[in-house]
């Protein structure tokens, strides 16, 4: 008895990537033609395809037909996998992670302080699929050590601008360094002739065929809790004083794939100066919340820029004054996942449709076909990142039970 298994991964264009398993000793033909089936074979599914497996002893065959379409009546639809289908991650949850991806494949690259003995660990793993995950070695001055990692994708290659690192005394020091990666496992460091400043807790993205590093605080040898009170530039808006660091109003490079330069105009003084959820959307990159007072408060405001240069806020007080949210690039709109505000209470996912003017629950905006199932908790901390199939990961994070280890995987239905 023959055995024939799909599973299927979408694209945004007629082939599909489909993983199929028969027997090795097996054949399958598509379409009358041979055809060498690997893990990440792309079928032309426009139309129907025909597939047609031989036994070993050639005498027995049997032909599927398979077609495949999009769910017309929920063009939106997404389709949640959660714990019950998935492994929990490998870590503690109470450290700190980033997730960047390689092709279909998702890596976490986790941190875990000791500042009694003046250390970090840090361990990289990845998956695949969400249901197994890898633990890659990593050996001392060969990776991007610390935490609070700035990693984004540029030409076929991960970057990691900085990081935040920590002495043998404890204490929190910024690493200034750029690293590369073209697998996500092996990082060789690239910022040859390009001086960072003493920066930690900006952002990355992309945008126009290059990357811009942005925002962050400049810190000094010290425990974390002491770099807050950084501020020493003071702006003044309808009555109201702010103090913002120098650095972080300077603080713009980018990337064209060959070198980094630093740009000559300045972030906008009222804008976040750390800590922003931010993604590419629509040719711009966008940033939300995000600490911009001395006192710590939270931004309420989305920026954008579509040149990286110029920032301008699309709305006032447009958000939520919340920490620890990612901000990406799904469905056809911006998700803000998670977040904490300010009176302990989590939040799942928002979304906007009018490039940041106004902020809504997934099933407000009518597309309740997008929502997770009930049994996603809200969180902050977590990490994301969209994958080359459209999988959007969101891994981790804390809920108001703790630490969570889970693992959400969202494919969203595509035309073709």
């Amino acid at each position: 008895e023959d055995s024939l298994y799909f599973a299927f991964t979408t694209e945004r264009s007629n082939a599909i990537t489909t993983t199929i398993q028969v027997l090795d000793t097996n054949k399958m033909y598509v379409d009358t033609v041979i055809q060498v089936v690997s893990n990440r074979t792309k079928l032309p599914f426009d139309k129907p395809v025909i597939l047609k497996v031989f036994a070993q002893d050639a005498n027995y065959t049997r032909e599927y037909r398979v077609t495949i379409t999009a769910d017309e009546e929920n063009p939106d639809q997404v389709d949640w996998q959660g714990p019950d289908v998935l492994a929990e991650v490998p870590f503690d949850p109470n450290g700190y992670y980033t997730a960047y991806a390689v092709g279909s494949t998702v890596f976490v690259l986790y941190g875990m302080p000791d500042e009694s003995a003046g250390t970090i660990t840090n361990k990289l793993y990845s998956s695949s699929d969400g249901k197994v995950w890898t633990e890659h070695g990593l050996t001392a001055g060969s990776y991007p050590a610390g935490i609070y990692h700035a990693i984004n994708t540029l030409k076929g290659k991960v970057y990691c601008f900085s990081s935040l690192q920590m002495n043998a005394a404890g204490e929190y020091v910024p690493g200034n360094t750029v690293w590369s990666s073209t697998d996500g496992i092996s990082w060789q460091q690239e910022n040859t002739g390009l001086t960072l400043g003493q920066h930690a807790f900006h952002s990355l993205n992309k945008l126009n065929g290059k990357l811009f590093a942005f925002g962050g605080t400049k810190v000094v040898a010290g425990k974390r809790e002491l770099t807050r009170a950084l501020y020493d530039t003071v702006y003044t808006e309808q009555g109201v004083t702010y103090k913002f660091p120098p650095e972080a109003s300077q603080f713009i490079y980018q990337f064209d794939g060959t070198s980094w330069t630093t740009a000559t105009t300045p972030l906008p003084l009222n804008m976040p100066a750390r800590f922003m959820a931010s993604s590419y959307a629509k040719g711009r990159i966008y940033c939300v919340n995000g600490e911009s007072t001395a006192d710590g408060l939270i931004s309420t405001s989305t920026w954008a820029t579509e040149n990286g240069t110029y920032w301008l806020r699309t709305g006032n007080q447009t958000s939520e004054e919340i920490e620890g949210a990612t901000l990406v690039n799904y469905t056809p709109y911006l998700w803000r996942i998670g977040g904490k505000t300010s009176d302990g209470s989590y939040r799942g996912i928002m979304e906007t449709v009018d490039d940041g003017d106004t902020w809504f629950d997934v099933d407000e905006t009518l597309r309740s076909v997008a929502m997770p199932p009930e049994s996603f908790a809200p969180r902050h901390k977590h990490t994301s990142v969209v994958d080359a199939d459209n999988r959007l990961w969101i891994i981790g994070g804390q809920t108001a039970e703790g630490g969570s280890k889970e693992v959400w995987i969202a494919t969203k239905n595509v035309e073709l």
